[in-house]
């Protein structure tokens, strides 16, 4: 067996091959000195990594924890409010006489307590008012997370998806080096022009600028990586080389049901009206009473108090007229609830737009991945018949080029169909507002 019947075996071994295999190990050219860690994760530690780290989930859950301190702060008001307030006095008529009269000090101390009782419905509203702006704080936070996750999951898959591209990249260079080494041999053997050397060359030259392309493409997928988890650039991270089969989906109707119960933006916007509800009835209690109990007693050691007593009483403000003031912002308010109102319903309006897009996509990129597959085995078996037809010298080089070319275009189409069919139920779960939590993800409020 000549060598020239050794390359075109191994040409036909080739494009059998498995389509897209594991691919080459691409972090391990990073420096030494970079954040390493060593064991291969899967999509579920990814974003156990992202919960933890990112800084934006981070500030969104501080923003809750201030945000129920307000309430507190709030319903303090209608809790006993008690003061101390105490005092000296020094008598300057009766300093450096050295004569007869009073004492020249003296101390007085005195404790009271005031209640609200009645202000109303003004309190109760205000804490209406502070808690659905928790809530809706709460609700950006949970936001933030899904974000938080979906770029998680978008990122995990793009690193899947360019070594699987860097892999088609790396067989189609062996397939145009081998291309190359054949067209020598038949040359060699005066069977084939100059010009299929050139064009095997040229072809050879195209696949490693390609190949140089997908390497970086790897790189940036893992700093794309890195930032959407929230650790350090330099940090050196290995994944588990497997890409889970595409979950199947519910009805459009199921979907859009789920997004318009739990999408944290509808969530937010809801909790936003209930606010401006409670902010019409603070607004109306501007002209209405408000009644306080009132507890205090006092002392004095100049003359000195024998029995301090208490003192009790009912305290009532009636404000009678502002002005207008008041009405006028009963109108504001009520303007602001209504304003309020057509936010929910147009979020709503475009929750739904959001819901169907993505289950469109989904339903494409799964008719790709079924398209993409096809066009592979089609490529690999128009790549074996080019080559064996110019192995018997009747079919010209251009042909086994270009059928090589498009081989490898279609293991790159097959790789973009499955991270595509993968993403794009990402973004559907993100329009509808679910939870995506993979084994090894964990979220604590």
């Amino acid at each position: 067996m000549n060598e020239f019947t050794k390359l075109i075996l191994l040409l036909v071994a080739l494009s059998a091959g498995p389509a897209l295999a594991s691919a080459p190990a691409t972090g391990a050219s990073a420096p030494a000195s970079e954040t390493e860690r060593s064991a291969p994760l899967a999509l579920g530690q990814c974003i156990a990594l992202a919960l933890e780290h990112h800084p934006a989930l981070r500030g969104a859950t501080y923003d809750v924890e201030g945000a129920r301190a307000g309430v507190g702060m709030v319903r303090a008001a209608g809790l006993p409010q008690v003061g101390v307030t105490g005092g000296y006095i020094q008598n300057g008529d009766t300093v450096g006489t050295g004569g007869g009269g009073s004492s020249p000090q003296g101390y007085s101390a005195a404790l009271s307590v005031r209640q609200l009782l009645f202000d109303s419905g003004r309190t109760s509203a205000l804490i209406r008012q502070a808690e659905s702006g928790a809530s809706a704080t709460l609700a950006t936070r949970d936001q933030v997370e899904q974000v938080v996750v979906f770029g998680a999951r978008q990122a995990y898959f793009g690193v899947l998806s360019a070594e699987q591209v860097l892999l088609a990249r790396a067989q189609g260079q062996e397939l145009s080096a081998l291309n190359l080494r054949v067209a020598q041999a038949r040359y060699q053997e005066g069977v084939a022009p100059k010009a299929d050397v050139t064009k095997a060359e040229v072809e050879l030259a195209n696949a490693q600028l390609d190949l140089i392309r997908a390497e970086n493409g790897v790189g940036l997928a893992y700093a794309t990586l890195n930032n959407a988890l929230g650790l350090p650039p330099a940090t050196r991270l290995t994944l588990i080389q497997e890409m889970p089969t595409p979950a199947a989906r519910p009805g459009l109707e199921t979907l859009l049901a789920a997004a318009y119960q739990d999408r944290p933006e509808l969530t937010r916007t809801r909790a936003t009206v209930e606010a401006a509800h409670a902010a019409i009835t603070v607004a109306g209690s501007g002209t209405k009473p408000a009644l306080f109990a009132v507890v205090g007693t006092d002392w004095a050691s100049n003359p000195p108090t024998t029995d301090p007593g208490w003192t009790t009483g009912l305290a009532l403000s009636f404000p009678l007229w502002d002005g207008g003031g008041t009405a006028a912002r009963v109108r504001q308010t009520r303007f602001e609830m209504e304003s309020a109102q057509a936010d929910y319903d147009s979020a709503k309006q475009q929750v739904g737009l959001e819901v169907q897009q993505a289950y469109l996509n989904v339903s494409e990129a799964d008719q790709r991945i079924t398209a993409a597959e096809k066009l592979v085995a089609q490529a690999e078996e128009n790549y074996r018949i080019a080559q064996g037809r110019y192995a018997g010298g009747v079919g010209p080089m251009i042909d086994v080029v270009d059928a090589e070319t498009a081989l490898t275009a279609a293991r790159t189409a097959f790789a973009q169909a499955r991270y595509d069919a993968q993403v794009t139920r990402a973004q559907l779960d993100l329009a509808v507002g679910s939870r995506f939590r993979p084994a090894g993800a964990t979220s604590e409020k």
